[in-house]
């Protein structure tokens, strides 16, 4: 009896192992391409970091050899020593949202070692240089989500340096410069803000001097991007929401939504104001 016990204990505990082994060769490929997909990418160039405590107060930036990408670490933005790596990587094999086609072909992406030497208290900083960024938007890729979401338009700025500049709190962040091919052309809104050219954009930094044509009777307005919006997500057709009285000089405010050409126009842009298509009309002059 007690020998039939032993086979049927052995039997079973046999069994057990030979299922968890089955399902560990199952699972092992998944483990490997998923692995892949991280060890695959090429890597085009990197630099790598040895902070010590004597950079802690001081802080620290480093660029790559074609100075196009500079990473900095502010004073007290690492609490203790630990590595730091950045590095630009091929996009070969990636996919970006659709609508956005990626400026160059390097992905940017910076890591710190010790996520617990950070200090969430005082943001990463980093700047692209070297190409035109009028119209170029910062993406980050969201490994949650395995999908490329804008940066923040507050978490991104276009100096009048031509150096684009972004911030953030994460200890990891792999980055895209994308520009968006529908931006230019869509519908444009109004709303009383700071009663001036100027007008809010999902697209370009603040600053950005832009002009819009209206499509259907082809007035034109030079304004100064000073807000965020419309939100992409409620309003996808909308490319530029302008303040009042620009819209106004182009179209008659009760027609609330109307069809345009966004365009970046350099600083000195002066908007020939001869033709008389440009002229307000009595019912479309601003008024309270």
């Amino acid at each position: 009896m007690r020998v039939l016990q032993f086979f049927v204990l052995f039997f079973m505990k046999t069994r057990v192992f030979m299922f968890f082994f089955a399902v560990l060769l199952l699972a092992l490929p998944v483990f490997v391409r998923a692995e892949n997909a991280e060890t695959d990418m090429k890597v085009l160039e990197q630099v790598k970091l040895n902070f010590k405590e004597n950079m802690i107060n001081k802080g620290f930036f480093f660029d790559f050899p074609q100075n196009d990408f500079t990473f900095i670490i502010r004073p007290d933005g690492l609490k203790r020593p630990t590595f730091v790596d950045a590095k630009k990587i091929s996009s070969e094999g990636m996919v970006f949202p659709e609508r956005f086609e990626l400026v160059s072909e390097r992905i940017y992406e910076y890591e710190i070692y010790d996520p617990m030497a950070f200090n969430h208290k005082i943001a990463l900083e980093f700047e692209f240089r070297g190409q035109d960024f009028s119209d170029v938007v910062l993406h980050y890729w969201d490994f949650s989500q395995n999908a490329w979401l804008p940066f923040p338009q507050s978490n991104q700025t276009l100096g009048k340096d031509g150096v684009l500049r972004g911030m953030a709190y994460a200890t990891t962040l792999r980055m895209a410069l994308l520009r968006d091919n529908f931006r230019d052309w869509g519908e444009a809104s109004w709303y009383k803000y700071k009663n001036c050219d100027c007008a809010a954009s999902p697209f370009y930094p603040k600053g950005t001097k832009l002009l819009v044509t209206h499509l259907y009777n082809d007035k034109q307005v030079v304004v100064v991007v000073n807000d965020f919006g419309p939100e992409r997500d409620v309003f996808p057709n909308r490319v530029i929401d302008l303040d009042f009285v620009a819209f106004c000089k182009i179209a008659n405010p009760g027609a609330g939504v109307i069809d345009v050409h966004v365009q970046v126009v350099p600083d000195d842009f002066v908007l020939d104001i001869s033709d008389s298509t440009n002229e307000p009309t009595q019912e479309e002059q601003p008024h309270d």
